[in-house]
């Protein structure tokens, strides 16, 4: 099966609405961790690669060159680069994506022997939807909540022990805001590591370009059967489900949705095939369908890319500086000129103002103090504070002594196998 490239495939095409406020409400509550964090995740996941190194086998051209040949058709679709991936030995069908850093992922063997191509492909599209979905490093965060939370308290316990009276005071109120962080955290980790799958099942599907070969994926993971199954049978189980019980069963139900991490394996199908029939899918994968297109012009950058119409009014991610960008309504200018302020190309000859129209706003871009995270914003703002929408944290709007570039610094990506 011809499968079509998204050349430019943005994060915004795809994720799922839950997962974004979820992942919100997440960051939100991991702000205040971050020197802990950094740390305890960096000794993790130099960990976990030692270990995978060292004792799986790595894929390449010259190892299992038809897997790493679903890896590379996988990241070709979704527009990644290609990250490291091991085959461990286990019986066990499992397969995950690790390292906000280095990123890599890992099969198991049990999961490439009973899983055919089209089915290993679909796997290997769901992982790369975490890479692609930017949930690396909640990932990481969940993790090692525990370790991250337990380093925060003993540097509470710390202070507390000094013996002297200001420090101990903020050792308890730290130690307290420790505790009350812990059920927060718990709480925000739980909602977001379940609907953070229905973003990577969306990629599985955007990668399979095949509906039934990503149901029929759910099915053998419910089953552990190696076998194809009787799709509509499989999805009426989510309709039973919906269905079950009166007052008992709603408890029951309840009780069954979340007592896991991941979402029911029916329920995820169902959100799938819904997904599948709406025109932002359509607008990704059919090449019969040739729908509208809106292109932008990032401010910060100078990156030039397109996206659907479909997404008149949300956010997108720049795919050269990551930041934030608006995407006009339908009725609205579809190119997003660059300001001529924050290029280092030249000066840019801006549009002619039409009569009766006031000035234009000047814009600046800088970077937020916690996470570097580029913020464009009018220049008549400098000096407000504000919460940036990369890290959740507070910071102060400033305009750079040097402009930030048009040419923004090519990404860090993780190496390439040769």
């Amino acid at each position: 099966m011809k499968r079509k490239p998204l050349s430019g495939l943005q994060l915004a095409h795809f994720q799922h609405p839950a997962d974004m406020e979820a992942r919100w409400a997440l960051m939100q509550s991991v702000a205040h961790l971050k020197p802990e964090a950094q740390s305890v995740i960096a000794n993790w996941e130099a960990y976990l690669y030692a270990r995978h190194i060292s004792s799986s086998l790595l894929v390449g051209e010259d190892q299992l060159s038809e897997l790493y040949g679903l890896l590379k058709e996988a990241c070709q679709v979704l527009d990644l680069p290609v990250p490291l991936l091991f085959v461990e030995n286990s019986s066990a069908i499992n397969a995950w994506a690790s390292g906000s850093k280095l990123t890599f992922m890992a099969l198991t063997s049990g999961l490439v022997e009973k899983f055919d191509q089209d089915e290993t492909l679909a796997v290997i599209g769901h992982e790369l939807g975490h890479i692609k979905g930017q949930h690396m490093y909640c990932k990481a965060v969940a993790e090692n909540a525990q370790t991250i939370l337990a380093v925060q308290a003993e540097a509470a316990a710390a202070l507390e022990s000094t013996g002297f009276w200001l420090t101990s005071i903020l050792g308890a109120v730290q130690g307290a805001a420790v505790s009350g962080a812990a059920t927060k955290l718990a709480n925000a980790l739980f909602q977001w590591s379940r609907v953070a799958e229905f973003t990577a099942d969306r990629a599985s599907l955007l990668v399979t370009q095949d509906l039934d070969v990503t149901i029929n994926v759910m099915a053998k993971l419910a089953s552990g059967l190696n076998r194809r199954f009787n799709q509509q049978a499989f999805m009426k189980q989510a309709e039973y489900f919906r269905t079950f019980g009166a007052a008992s069963g709603d408890y029951y139900r309840q009780m069954v949705i979340h007592q896991d991490t991941h979402p029911l394996l029916v329920l995820r199908a169902e959100e799938l095939r819904n997904w599948a029939g709406t025109d932002a899918y359509m607008d990704l994968t059919n090449p019969r369908v040739k729908s509208a297109e809106i292109r932008l012009v990032c401010g910060g950058c100078g990156q030039g890319f397109v996206v659907p119409i479909s997404l008149s009014g949300q956010n997108v991610h720049c795919p050269a500086c990551g930041i934030y960008i608006t995407v006009p309504g339908v009725a609205a200018p579809p190119i997003m000129e660059r300001r001529a302020d924050i290029t280092t190309s030249g000066p840019a000859t801006p549009p002619p103002i039409p009569k009766g129209a006031s000035e234009p706003a000047s814009w600046t871009v800088c970077t937020c103090n916690v996470c570097s995270g580029h913020l464009e914003f009018e220049t008549s703002n400098t000096g407000a504070t504000i919460q940036c929408p990369h890290c959740g944290m507070e910071t102060v709007l400033f305009v750079p002594q040097v402009p930030l570039g048009s040419s923004a610094p090519a990404p860090q990506s993780p190496p390439l196998l040769s």
